[in-house]
């Protein structure tokens, strides 16, 4: 639902409004990373059930999404399917190392993007104007926007599939555990949007200090908390605010466990990759064709948020059905 409304208002609004966007600038990314993050807990709890079977599972499934991410990324250059597919083709070589060992990657794949980005030109390939990728076709731009320049690359968005694997090993139904998520993600959400907001305001205080006009036009981007480039505040913060979602949603699951709303709320999630692609090709791609824009954002978050409610009534009538899932 937060990719809806991100992919809505992008498509009505216009640039300059887009970019003044609160909503936009709030959820920049972070809904791609509660989908990475809950896709390493998903990898986590099935290893858990399955045991050794699984890893044909994993495979399945990550060629799968691989393909399927390659053939959506002809026309929706925002694709995370292929980063998807290919944590969980890796998936059978992690999912049984140790929480230090998969600590010991994510800190290593954090330290690979960040020595990419200081000795390789993030921007090289992009044409910031119009958001195009020039040689996406080509075998070293389709390399380089796969694991280090694309909207989604492999670094470091994969990381966040790890920490999803480890949080998966958690028992995620203990009140304790869900209330630690809840703060401690609310605590690294909060420290990294002060951080952010303390160092630019310090450098751009005293460009003198820098020297450098063009490392001084980098400066928001450096320690801003936008998702491009993927920086370590913009993974602190948005990591922070995907903890906090869950912890949230883990608790109210438990004191509200009988509720349609969030019987509905499951149901939707359970179908996230049909709406995922549905979201793109019969909404978005319906706002284009009809060239429907608007100049008030509350009218295109209207817009989106019914498209989200028509997907939560459609996917509860769906699941519900005892031909396709849940009874009741």
């Amino acid at each position: 639902m937060g990719m809806v409304i991100v992919h809505f208002l992008l498509v009505m609004l216009n640039p300059a409004q887009a970019e003044a966007s609160a909503f936009l600038v709030i959820l920049d990314g972070r809904p791609a990373t509660l989908f990475m993050i809950l896709a390493g807990i998903g990898a986590s709890l099935m290893a858990h059930s399955r045991g050794a079977a699984v890893h044909a599972l994993f495979i399945k499934r990550g060629l799968f999404l691989f393909i399927v991410g390659y053939v959506n990324l002809v026309l929706w250059q925002g694709d995370i399917l292929r980063i998807y597919g290919l944590s969980f083709l890796l998936a059978p070589v992690l999912v049984r190392r140790s929480p230090l060992g998969l600590a010991l990657i994510i800190i290593g794949i954090l330290i690979a993007f960040a020595l990419a980005f200081l000795t390789l030109d993030y921007g090289q390939n992009w044409d910031w104007e119009t958001m195009t990728y020039r040689g996406l076709w080509t075998l070293s731009g389709s390399f380089r926007n796969l694991f280090f320049d694309g909207f989604r690359s492999v670094l470091p968005w994969t990381s966040l599939f790890l920490i999803g694997m480890l949080l998966g090993r958690l028992d995620l139904r203990s009140r304790r555990v869900q209330w630690i998520l809840l703060f401690t993600g609310a605590g690294t959400w909060v420290l990294a949007e002060a951080s952010s907001r303390l160092l630019s305001r310090s450098f751009l205080a005293d460009p003198l200090v820098i020297g450098d006009p063009d490392l001084i036009e980098a400066i928001p981007y450096l320690f801003g908390t936008g998702s491009m480039p993927p920086l370590l505040l913009f993974l602190l913060s948005s990591g922070g605010m995907a903890l906090l979602v869950l912890g949230l949603c883990l608790i109210a699951a438990a004191r509200f466990s009988r509720s349609r709303i969030l019987a509905a709320g499951a149901a939707t999630g359970r179908l996230a990759f049909r709406w995922y692609l549905g979201h793109i090709y019969v909404g978005v791609f319906t706002l284009v064709a009809l060239d429907f824009t608007t100049e008030r954002e509350s009218t295109a978050l209207q817009i989106a948020l019914v498209w989200c409610l028509a997907m939560a009534l459609v996917s509860y009538r769906w699941r519900c059905n005892p031909r396709h899932g849940l009874k009741g």
